[in-house]
């Protein structure tokens, strides 16, 4: 119940910067998943003033949630009466419309979801969440303000905005034990990538059965799952809020459409990556040479608004470091712990196919997972896409052209410096729309029964894959580990 409280008052501030911008998009879908992506964001701002100013405390937040309630009264009159609609013309009506156009693939999604849900509960065992996440966030609760707490040596340099969205409910509702809270917000993220590349891709195909398909293609991203239900790894909020942030641009700028009111919220949701981890700045790069190319007068709203909403944390580093993104480019030490992670050496040869070494080790690997041929799998189909695209001379949109950059050049980027999956993940979140996209041009009509079923036949088998994955979190789950055993059986990840 706390989790959706926090998350409804996330989508209510999301909806009031909606209306206060006047943000307009196109879906229903879209509307709820930005608002709360955008709400989240915010969240995490308004918790930073509070810990700022040493007053990060239960009746302090209440206050916040209290003002959003009452900001939001007609929004939340508006929600009730769709919710009593809804009940009037029937709950089944309602999932009729919801299923309605590959319906298969829809429940799959449904189940493979509610499946995860159920082990998100599962004791933190991640090295980076134990060492320095989770102490961050206990920090905030405890001493309700920022602390800088030199014990926890990451919290005197790194961005925290996502600890401190973490923390919020934490400190609100007094839930400090596990399991945590944040651990379904975490998982949140999840429903709510699979929501926007759901409405993205259905924007940028024609073939109704594909933008269900991306979102079963981004499900069978293992690495990303484990991610998500490792409760703690606040990479998961700068992953979707840089994401985000890129599909607004490019619906924009090459979607044939303008809205300086979405670029606005673009930047904001760059501001908020970047205010999670360091590796989002690639994004704000990546949107700002966009935006030079395309609407130079917009480019400096974008720099403005992103520059202020991630300024604290950058101006904070300059000022005691003298370098914004310290340890980065200075520390010796932190940049052979990033640069440890090594899949093959950094030779630029090796960077061409390091995509395709990295995720197809299982060949040659014991203790690799097969999980990752999926991913291999991935990147065969869009260069085999591409390369056929080019043989029968069609043509690439500017859209499909920008998802294939990003993730290649991130992938460049993240090849020179770490290797370890985690960090590899906005690269391959890129890869499902992107798939759908080109499979959308090569399609012939009369193969799409077949290539539906087929893809229906792959989710099945990609979903016992999944339950395979999470084995021991789903032992756990049914009592044959207790936690004793499930925390050997895991092993700090």
């Amino acid at each position: 119940m706390e989790v959706l409280i926090f998350i409804y008052l996330s989508r209510l501030i999301g909806v009031l910067i909606f209306k206060f911008l006047r943000v307009e998009l196109e879906t229903t879908t879209e509307r709820i998943a930005y608002s709360i992506v955008g709400g989240l964001g915010a969240m995490g701002a308004i918790g930073l003033f509070l810990a700022a100013f040493g007053i990060f405390n239960a009746p302090a937040i209440w206050l916040v949630f209290i003002v959003i309630a009452l900001l939001a009264s007609k929004i939340i009159a508006a929600d009730i009466a769709i919710i009593k609609k809804i009940f009037a013309d029937g709950i089944w009506l309602w999932l009729k419309k919801i299923l309605t156009g590959a319906t298969f693939l829809k429940i799959i999604i449904v189940v493979w979801l509610t499946a995860n849900l159920l082990i998100a509960f599962v004791p933190l065992t991640g090295h980076d969440t134990l060492d320095y996440h989770l102490p961050i966030i206990q920090d905030l609760v405890s001493s309700g303000q920022l602390t800088f707490n030199q014990e926890i040596s990451p919290y005197l340099y790194l961005p925290i905005l996502g600890e401190i969205i973490y923390a919020l409910p934490m400190a609100a509702f007094g839930e400090i034990g596990a399991p945590y809270v944040f651990q379904i917000i975490q998982f949140s993220i999840l429903i709510l990538f699979s929501a926007i590349i759901f409405a993205f891709t259905k924007r940028w195909t024609k073939t109704d059965f594909l933008p269900a398909a991306a979102v079963i293609a981004l499900l069978a991203i293992m690495p990303l799952e484990r991610e998500v239900l490792h409760g703690g790894y606040v990479d998961v909020l700068g992953f979707i809020f840089s994401i985000s942030s890129l599909f607004l641009i490019i619906d924009n700028v090459f979607g044939n459409k303008f809205s300086r009111q979405q670029i606005i919220l673009a930047a904001l949701l760059a501001g908020f990556a970047a205010s999670v981890k360091y590796t989002s700045l690639f994004f704000v790069g990546v949107e700002s040479i966009i935006l030079l190319w395309a609407w130079r007068k917009e480019l400096i709203i974008y720099l403005l608004i992103a520059g202020a909403a991630m300024s604290p944390w950058y101006v904070k580093n300059t000022v005691v470091f003298g370098n914004p993104v310290y340890p980065m480019l200075q520390d010796q030490q932190f940049t052979e712990g990033v640069g440890m992670f090594m899949a093959i050496d950094r030779t630029l040869p090796n960077a061409f196919i390091f995509p395709f070494y990295k995720f197809g080790q299982w060949f040659t690997q014991n203790n690799e997972s097969s999980s990752n041929l999926v991913i291999l799998g991935y990147f065969i189909a869009v260069y085999g896409l591409i390369a056929l695209m080019i043989i029968s001379r069609r043509k690439l949109s500017p859209a499909e052209i920008i998802l294939f950059l990003s993730a290649e050049i991130y992938l460049l980027v993240l090849f020179f410096t770490s290797h370890q999956t985690r960090f590899l993940l906005p690269a391959l979140i890129l890869l499902p729309p992107l798939l759908a996209m080109l499979a959308d041009k090569m399609l012939k009509e009369k193969l799409q029964r077949w290539f539906y079923l087929a893809i229906c036949a792959a989710a099945v088998i990609l979903l016992l894959g999944n339950f395979h994955y999470f084995k021991v979190k789903n032992y756990y789950l049914l009592g044959i580990y207790n936690q004793m055993e499930y925390v050997k059986k895991i092993g700090g990840q």
